[in-house]
């Protein structure tokens, strides 16, 4: 009698795997949002003295209702300050404040871009000598 369980047990896991993969269905990503390491962040916007740093992730949602963190190093970034004058943000994400001014705070938008999507943020560099 031959032992046919040596081959119906493998072959009704790779049918319970494709049935539990077509139940699960597939997700559709409908936005994306910044998101920063506490504390300082706040509302889209991110107050740093000189000196200061945060590191900037992100976070995927989806059709479904459900969300993913997206690391820093994965999402495309840019800021409204060209010449790193006042703010430089890494390709990892991390944002520092590299100089301020002595009268007033100097906000810097700060764009991240992933899978289609960009969310901006506004980096806040407190005055110094106050």
């Amino acid at each position: 009698m031959t032992n046919y369980r040596k081959y119906l047990y493998p072959f009704a896991a790779v049918l319970l795997s494709i049935a539990l993969a077509a139940c699960a269905g597939t997700r559709e990503m409908t936005d994306f949002s910044i998101v920063g390491e506490a504390p300082g962040f706040e509302d889209n916007v991110l107050t740093l003295a000189e000196g200061e740093s945060n590191l900037l992730g992100g976070r995927a949602h989806f059709d479904n209702e459900t969300t993913d963190s997206v690391i820093g190093a994965l999402i495309n970034w840019s800021s409204s300050d060209e010449d790193e004058e006042y703010v430089s943000i890494a390709n990892t994400g991390r944002v520092t404040a590299v100089s301020s001014t002595t009268l007033l705070p100097v906000p810097v938008e700060i764009t991240g871009r992933y899978n289609g999507f960009e969310d901006k943020i506004t980096v806040d560099v407190e005055p110094s000598g106050l």
